[in-house]
């Protein structure tokens, strides 16, 4: 038996909703957040810095004591640079045959306006007012409030 491994095979070896599964399973806090101001700030060598005030309107799971109605901080940094390399680096083992796990995506920039199912981390404070929060699922950080029954 022969088993001919592509580049583009070589980096899908496990499942997307498996995928997603591992990378919000990290997340001390599962969410639905209606996000009511959001700042973005372009940085050197491709770093987006987004601070973003939310509203939680609903609790799947809190380590924090989060509640509804709670007003959250959240924020990140998004390294492209950083992004691009892992890219990179993963068409270049792909090239050699050699294969694994993809890099992760990055998170969206969420919009004010809008309602997310958010997956974070207390980053700083004690859950309460002051509390700061980032994304921990990669591109499962942030999604639609539909995704949730996925």
């Amino acid at each position: 038996m022969i088993m001919v491994v592509t580049p583009a095979m070589a980096y899908s070896a496990v499942a997307p909703d498996v995928e997603r599964n591992l990378a919000i399973e990290k997340a001390s806090e599962w969410l639905l957040i209606d996000v009511s101001a959001v700042w973005v700030e372009q940085q050197e060598d491709k770093k987006t810095q987004i601070v973003a005030s939310a509203v939680v309107n609903g609790v799947e799971k809190t380590a924090s004591n989060l509640e509804v109605g709670n007003t959250i901080l959240i924020v990140y940094t998004l390294d492209l640079a950083v992004h691009e390399q892992a890219m990179e680096k993963m068409s270049q083992d792909a090239a050699k045959g050699i294969v694994g796990l993809s890099p992760p995506g990055l998170p969206i920039i969420i919009e004010a306006g809008e309602t997310y199912r958010a997956h974070l981390n207390l980053q700083s404070g004690d859950g309460l007012g002051g509390s700061v929060y980032s994304p921990t699922a990669a591109q499962y950080s942030f999604e639609p409030p539909a995704m949730q029954d996925q």
